[in-house]
């Protein structure tokens, strides 16, 4: 049964037994239960901006595309982290990540802890090169600012998951232990071009979308001036 389905049938239930059974507690709960599939739904379909991107300069060379990015990432609480530079070769450009979700029931209840997925950024590479050849952005030995705006109970717990990634793939009843439905890779890519301002989103359930908006022409322009003006002391 899909979640619209069990929506609309529990609507349906809260005025049948309203109508046979008026138990204005029982009706409480019922309502109660509806309002909190309802939230759940949405946040269903809710996505949450993870990182920024933009191409700093782009060339051909020996016949490849070679771009040079700014990657930024964003923490829990919406603060931008320290950039990072990487190079790519290729028309398109991959992000990939790691990416742990919780059962459902966990995710229904928005669970503190385990209330919505969780996105570790792995590597980014272009068409034109293996993955294996790509830039490692984040991993588990590696772990960003990403904790930011959570407890520190929190934080050990997702650190913790994070050290063991592989044994959550590999291992069901250690994944049902700590709560977790699937661990597994994602990835999303695009062209990418000079002048947009790249965005990568992720949803409740983990899955990785980047889509583009122009860049604001004062940052077009800071950013040629950037390019082409010297570094202080030169």
């Amino acid at each position: 049964m899909t979640l619209t389905l069990l929506l609309g049938g529990l609507s349906a239930g809260l005025w049948w037994y309203y109508r046979e059974n008026p138990d204005k507690a029982e009706i409480r709960k019922l309502a109660a239960e509806k309002r909190e599939l309802q939230e759940f739904v949405q946040r269903l379909t809710d996505e949450k901006r993870v990182a920024e991107v933009v191409v700093l300069d782009q060339k051909t060379v020996d016949g490849v595309l070679v771009t040079d990015l700014l990657f930024q990432e964003i923490s829990r609480d919406g603060k931008s982290l320290p950039y990072k530079y990487f190079q790519t070769r290729g028309e398109k450009v991959y992000v990939t990540a790691l990416s742990i979700r919780f059962l459902e029931e966990f995710m229904a209840k928005n669970d503190p802890k385990r209330g919505q997925a969780l996105i570790l950024f792995d590597r980014i590479f272009g068409d034109k090169q293996a993955p294996s050849q790509g830039s490692p952005i984040d991993g588990p030995d590696n772990l960003p600012k990403v904790f930011e705006g959570r407890t520190k109970e929190d934080a050990e717990f997702e650190r913790e998951l994070w050290k063991k990634f592989w044994k959550l793939v590999s291992d069901k009843a250690y994944r049902a232990e700590m709560g977790v439905d699937v661990a597994t890779g994602k990835g999303t890519y695009l062209p990418f071009e000079p002048g947009k301002l790249y965005r990568i989103t992720v949803d409740l359930k983990g899955n990785l979308t980047m889509d583009w908006e122009p860049l604001r022409p004062i940052l077009l322009e800071a950013m040629k001036r950037s390019a082409t003006q010297p570094a202080r002391g030169q």
